[in-house]
């Protein structure tokens, strides 16, 4: 099987810490080939008190998906949930000169770096910018 074929979800509960890994098949469905579980420690109220507990906890999860599924996992898809949670869309935008004719990788580049610096000015007292996409 590919590994591009694998699909693996990571929910990090309060009571548990749950591994799912799945494979897709060509009608479009997925088929489960294993659940790791492991106690959660270091979680309260769905949120990470305790990192380094909370990845013990989570290692422990993986491995247990990993021997379940016989598979070699080399990423998950997160879900992030709780009320310390906040998004929002955002724009940034970069001046071109006039003879500029066409936009490269550097424009696009620069246009990021722009958004990215104005989140930084925008969150909520008592928040921190964790991660941009």
């Amino acid at each position: 099987m590919a590994s591009n074929d694998l699909m693996v979800g990571l929910e990090i509960g309060t009571s548990k810490i749950c591994v799912v890994v799945g494979e897709a098949r060509l009608d479009g469905t997925t088929k489960i080939l294993g659940v790791g579980q492991a106690p959660s420690r270091g979680v309260r109220k769905g949120e990470i008190v305790d990192f380094e507990t909370a990845m013990k906890c989570v290692l422990e999860a993986l491995s247990d998906a990993e021997t379940k599924s016989d598979v070699m996992i080399k990423g998950v898809y997160v879900g992030v949930t709780g009320a310390h949670i906040q998004s929002f869309n955002n724009r940034g935008c970069v001046m071109l000169p006039d003879d500029h004719e066409e936009i490269d990788e550097q424009d696009i580049e620069d246009v990021k770096i722009n958004a990215r610096e104005v989140t930084s000015t925008v969150c909520a007292p008592g928040f921190k910018t964790r991660f941009v996409v």
